[in-house]
């Protein structure tokens, strides 16, 4: 069974998600919990920051930099639109459980009613190459639970776009039900990648891992020419699905 069904008759936003892969997953590992969107990227940033400790010393003008290590934050930003009330449902159903992920698993200790925290929020995210755990072996889309980028999230931002309106909800005899379900919703994040794998260059300068980070393999010891270098599908309208102007394409 597809994972996304718009309702409408014609809708390559469903092929684009249920046949290529083309989806924002995110796994709540201590519950394996998992939820999905239709990958309309509105922001994709992905920052390496390098941590150096200066320690000034007397009579030198430039401070002695010692490193500590290398972390990768990413920021990404995506719309969540709705082409019928089936859709809108079901989008608010994700995100309101993206929501409840943020919170850690409690174990009650008895009668008393207190709980004692057993796991807190840990994610794996996944979107096809750009966030992903290159040091697995599995080649193709994959999935989440096995390819997806262990790290901790800071927080989800929930944000209707009011300009797009809303959808009213219906009980079984087409009446208002008293529910509003927003046409588009605008969500963000920022995720900080826990690197699972070895990192980093060996003595031989060679990569520890030669496809980090987007799963494509470099070769340390010769670069190709870009402007004799292709690569396959380069050019075609499938390569990324980026959604830039969803009130003239995602309805049609």
């Amino acid at each position: 069974m597809n994972e996304f069904q718009s309702g409408m008759k014609i809708d390559n936003s469903d092929d684009m998600a249920n046949q290529k892969g083309m989806v924002i997953e995110i796994l709540h590992i201590p519950t394996k919990q998992i939820v999905k969107f239709k990958s309309f990227l509105t922001m994709f940033e992905d920052q390496f920051l390098s941590d150096w400790t200066p320690e000034p010393v007397f009579g030198r003008m430039d401070p002695i930099m010692t490193f500590r290590g290398t972390t990768r934050r990413i920021s990404l930003g995506w719309d969540v639109p709705s082409a019928s009330i089936l859709e809108a449902e079901s989008n608010l159903s994700r995100c309101s459980k993206l929501m409840t992920m943020l919170y850690p698993v409690y174990e009650s200790s008895g009668a008393g009613g207190a709980t004692t925290l057993t796991a807190p929020p840990i994610f794996r995210v996944k979107f096809m190459n750009l966030i992903r755990d290159t040091s697995t072996s599995n080649v193709g889309p994959g999935s989440v639970d096995k390819d997806g980028l262990v790290g901790v999230i800071s927080g989800f931002t929930y944000a209707p776009d009011l300009d797009s309106g809303v959808i009213e909800g219906v009980d079984p005899a087409k009446r208002f039900n008293g529910n509003i379900y927003p046409q588009t919703i605008k969500l963000n994040c920022e995720f900080t990648v826990l690197h699972t794998h070895k990192l980093g260059w060996d003595t031989s300068n060679e990569p520890a891992s030669k496809n980090y980070p987007y799963g494509q393999t470099h070769n340390s010891k010769k670069i190709s020419d870009p402007a004799t270098s292709k690569s396959p599908g380069q050019g075609t309208d499938t390569a990324v699905a980026i959604h830039k102007n969803k009130k003239d394409k995602v309805l049609k």
